[in-house]
């Protein structure tokens, strides 16, 4: 091992060893997206273990979209694990709120929790799912029974 000025410890090149031990290689696309796009879309710098409202602790990244990202989250007053889903700080809200709203009512399933953190000089919206099940792109839903597909897709 080598050390450099600022007593940070480099790795040798040759010494692959060392390489990802502080990263599972479940995270691997978890700490790309972030490093290629935490500010080019305003994603919110989450970490894992991360508490968030003093209430939901970040245990996983379950996915991503253009303009959010989904986390599950342990809810540390009611002991249920929820998703969170954290907008992008650029994103435009009216529309997706009022299209959200409509669709529970519709589906008569309450609004979740609404809140907002912020991340330096912007404001960040996080909704509070309940955890409804995989994720319907996982390669795994091929082989789930049809029911357990349609119930998480409600």
């Amino acid at each position: 091992m080598q050390s450099s000025t600022s007593s940070l410890i480099v790795p040798e090149a040759s010494d692959v060893s060392t390489y990802g031990d502080f990263i599972d290689p479940d995270d691997y696309d978890i700490l790309e997206h972030y490093s290629e796009n935490m500010d080019e879309h305003e994603y919110y710098p989450i970490c894992l273990g991360e508490i968030v409202e003093k209430r939901y602790r970040v245990v996983h990244k379950l996915g991503h979209g253009a303009f959010s990202t989904v986390w599950l989250a342990h809810d540390l007053q009611k002991k249920v694990d929820v998703a969170l889903k954290i907008r992008t700080a650029d994103c435009e809200w009216n529309h997706e709120f009022r299209m959200q709203n409509e669709l529970f009512d519709v589906l008569r399933t309450p609004i979740p929790q609404i809140f907002f953190c912020r991340d330096r000089d912007r404001d960040h919206r996080i909704l509070v799912f309940p955890v409804r099940g995989p994720s319907l792109s996982s390669p795994h839903t091929d082989r789930m029974p049809m029911a357990t597909r349609m119930s998480a897709a409600k």
